[in-house]
């Protein structure tokens, strides 16, 4: 009888120990699910993603190097939710105005979006803010507005442009393969005279580095007379003095359908 009482008190003793010991693991375990679910509940919900608000461009291309992809073509238009394979080495530089800024990715796939390119895996992404002189039209449906000058020249197509870039980046209406002839003509003389010219097989073309050099304040006209038969032109004066940022928007010159101001 006391050898089973003395066992009775051990068993008891020990159901005592372990007492704690358990309630302390059962509130451990209790406490962890009830911070996970905690935690859980306090999560923000994930962002959502952007929507494609416009069918229309949204940014130019303005420099590529080494990309492949058929539908990025140097001087061109993006459109938002469009896709561009960069490829490994591949780079492209898209130039939007709202704020004006240069977007460059490198390397891997990218999704044009209005806010600015989505960047795949892999990809690079640099970006440089811009003092951008007030373009009258970027995109084809932004809308048109000019400055008229009182001169010797038609007051539709006195819509001049001035630019810092020596070797400005000419556009016009027209796709990659359809040719035309541009020319450039200085103004300034009794007699304007043809400067130089050449063919061109897109919508867009760089004032060529060998090209005779642009003269400071004199107008030019630049002119674009696709196959078609349809006419585009623009006049631009050069001037490196404007402290806008040297970037390729800045030496942007549009040209619009001959007669009526429009592109």
């Amino acid at each position: 009888m006391k050898r089973r009482s003395q066992g009775l008190y051990v068993l008891l003793a020990a159901a005592l120990l372990l007492l704690p010991a358990t309630a302390a693991s059962s509130r451990g375990l209790l406490g962890l699910f009830a911070g996970e679910s905690e935690s859980l509940r306090q999560l923000p919900p994930p962002p959502a993603a952007e929507t494609v608000t416009s069918d229309g461009p949204v940014a130019w291309i303005s420099g590529l190097r080494g990309v492949v992809d058929p539908s990025a073509i140097l001087y061109s238009y993006v459109s938002a939710g469009q896709t561009i394979d960069l490829g490994g080495q591949g780079e492209i530089t898209l130039t939007y105005l709202t704020p004006c800024r240069e977007e460059t990715i490198a390397g891997g796939v990218l999704r044009v979006m209005p806010s600015g390119p989505q960047a795949g895996r892999g990809s690079s992404v640099r970006s440089r803010a811009l003092s951008c002189r007030p373009l009258p039209q970027l995109l084809p449906d932004a809308p048109v507005s000019s400055v008229a000058d009182e001169g010797p020249f038609d007051r539709t197509l006195w819509a001049e442009t001035a630019v810092n870039a020596a070797e400005p980046v000419f556009r016009w209406p027209a796709g990659l393969g359809d040719a035309a002839r541009l020319s450039l003509t200085e103004l300034d003389d009794a007699e304007p005279r043809e400067v130089w010219a050449a063919k061109i097989y897109s919508g867009a073309a760089r004032y060529p580095e060998d090209a005779p050099p642009l003269q400071q304040g004199r107008p030019y006209l630049i002119r674009a007379v696709p196959d078609n038969g349809a006419i585009y032109e623009a006049v631009f004066s050069f001037d490196p003095d404007l402290t806008y940022s040297n970037a390729p928007i800045n030496g942007l010159v549009l040209l619009h359908a001959a007669g009526d101001g429009s592109p």
